[in-house]
C-alpha cells in the first residue's frame, strides 16, 4: 500500500457553540417545513391559497433565519439533508427521501444567504 496515497481525514469534534446549536436547530425546523410546503404543493394547483400560503410562509421564515443566524448551508447525501455535519432530515423510507432529488441531479449542496428574494426560494 502506497503511504503517500492514503488519505486522512481528521473530524472535528468539539461541540457546537450555542450560536451554531441555535442555526442548525433552526435550519432544521425549516428544512421540517420546505417538505412539507412541498407535499402540500404537490396536492394543489400553484394558484391555490393554500399553497400560495404555505409558499410565503416558507420564504418568510427563512428570511428570519437569515436575518438571526446569517447564511444557511445544507447538504445532501443520497438519503440526508445536513448542516455544518448534522442531520436535519434523514429518509424514512424511499418514498420520504427529501434529499434523493437533489443528490440524483447532482446538487451536494445550497447555501441561502440573507437578502434572498421570496420569488428565489
Amino acid at each position: 500500500m502506497n503511504a503517500g496515497a492514503r488519505h486522512e481525514q481528521i473530524t472535528d469534534l468539539r461541540e457546537p457553540t450555542p450560536e451554531q446549536d441555535a442555526a442548525i436547530k433552526a435550519a432544521g425546523g425549516w428544512v421540517a417545513q420546505f417538505a412539507r410546503t412541498l407535499k402540500t404543493c404537490r396536492l394543489y394547483d400553484s394558484g391555490n391559497p393554500t399553497a400560495q400560503r404555505f409558499r410565503q410562509e416558507l420564504a418568510g421564515s427563512l428570511a428570519r433565519i437569515l436575518d438571526e443566524h446569517g447564511a444557511m448551508a445544507l447538504r445532501f447525501t443520497a438519503d440526508d439533508v445536513q448542516c455544518e455535519g448534522v442531520s436535519l432530515y434523514p429518509a424514512r423510507s424511499r418514498d420520504d427521501n427529501l434529499a434523493l432529488p437533489f443528490y440524483r441531479d447532482g446538487v451536494r449542496g445550497l447555501t441561502f444567504s440573507p437578502g434572498i428574494e421570496p420569488r428565489e426560494v
